[in-house]
């Protein structure tokens, strides 16, 4: 028996891909026991307490700097510090044959002490810019797994996807009840944004949207506003729901699907084999969002709409081309089988 701690969190992104692997991994190997280490936050905790392969969740704060208020930075680091004793402890208590980074700044810091133990190290790459946390770790990995082709930086690097394309693909395999002619599902993200919901809401109130049925999930801070703004439809041609935790349910009922360009949610839309209009967002790290679209669109697999140019003659325009929006099959972002690679990766690691 093996004993395997995953890590990684700050957003679903960095939990969702591990999730098909942990499963598979459980399947084939149902003795060893899985840990997995995220952040206190109520979606990460819900999330992983629903996954019955998962023996056993830690979870610790996310913290930042604290900006320039250098009583508080103080307060912060020494709570970094107590973070990095309770972490080094579950390494010794655990003694893991096997460390998975999945990104985040939790998933560095947990690296850095399980180096330190001599622990052998997988990481995952969501995004087509590295994170600061998996740059700061290369140096130390066993092997650098990428969701999108990247240029080499580490001499085990291995381009195999995003787990979560496969979950979509079989889904998508499954049928779906009609929902609607020409079905569009607006999302921007857990947290919604203010920008996409004010073009969605215009376009509800335009003829045009009459041809279509829409779904709109605001995020739950912007629910009641957008559904003031809207008004009753005349026509039922469309819902507004704060927040969905069955998104992928609803993506895969769509006929086109607009949202941000996360690495992960791009992979899912993907798998479920659907037209995708990207609009990323400006406000995250080192722009990867953008670099993301970017280059989904420059393998035809993603229609995209700079944020600063979003309005509703762009968003329309988009709308008209996306339905012919033709994939080439050979494109290898299609045949990727990342739980598969990434489990015979582990394997090999593990010298099963």
């Amino acid at each position: 028996m093996a004993t395997i701690i995953f890590v990684g969190g700050g957003t679903l992104g960095h939990i969702y891909p591990a999730i098909p692997v942990i499963k598979a991994w459980k399947e084939k190997h149902p003795n060893d026991f899985l840990i997995y280490i995220a952040c206190k936050k109520s979606p990460e905790q819900k999330l992983l307490s629903l996954i019955k392969e998962i023996d056993q969740c830690y979870f610790f704060p996310l913290r930042g700097l604290a900006g320039k208020n250098l009583i508080k930075k103080a307060k912060v680091l020494a709570c970094i510090v107590k973070d990095n004793i309770k972490m080094r402890k579950i390494i010794k208590l655990h003694k893991p044959a096997l460390v998975v980074g999945m990104g985040g700044s939790i998933s560095g810091l947990f690296l850095r002490l399980s180096h330190k133990e001599k622990c052998p190290i997988i990481i995952h790459e969501q995004n087509t810019l590295i994170g600061k946390a998996n740059k700061w770790s290369l140096k130390w990995v066993d092997y650098f797994l990428t969701a999108f082709s990247l240029p080499p930086v580490h001499p085990r690097q291995k381009w195999i996807g995003n787990p979560r394309f496969d979950e979509a693909k079989k889904l998508s395999n499954k049928a779906s009840k009609p929902i609607g002619y020409s079905h569009i599902l607006i999302v921007s993200g857990s947290l919604g944004a203010k920008i996409i919901n004010k073009t969605a809401i215009a376009f509800l109130k335009c003829p045009q949207s009459l041809g279509y049925s829409t779904t709109l999930i605001t995020g739950n801070r912007y629910y009641d506003e957008c559904v003031q703004a809207v008004g009753p439809p005349s026509k039922p041609h469309y819902q507004i729901i704060p927040f969905s935790d069955n998104l992928l349910e609803l993506m895969k009922e769509a006929n086109v699907i607009v949202s941000r360009a996360g690495g992960t949610t791009m992979f899912e839309i993907l798998g479920l084999n659907k037209p995708m209009i990207l609009i990323p967002s400006d406000n995250v790290s080192d722009g990867h969002q953008l670099s993301n679209a970017l280059c989904f669109a420059k393998e035809n697999l993603a229609f995209v709409i700079d944020e600063k140019n979003l309005t509703l003659e762009t968003f329309l325009s988009c709308l008209n081309r996306t339905w012919g929006l033709k994939k080439d099959p050979s494109n290898p972002y299609l045949s990727l089988k990342a739980t598969e690679d990434f489990i015979a990766i582990i394997e090999k690691v593990l010298k099963r």
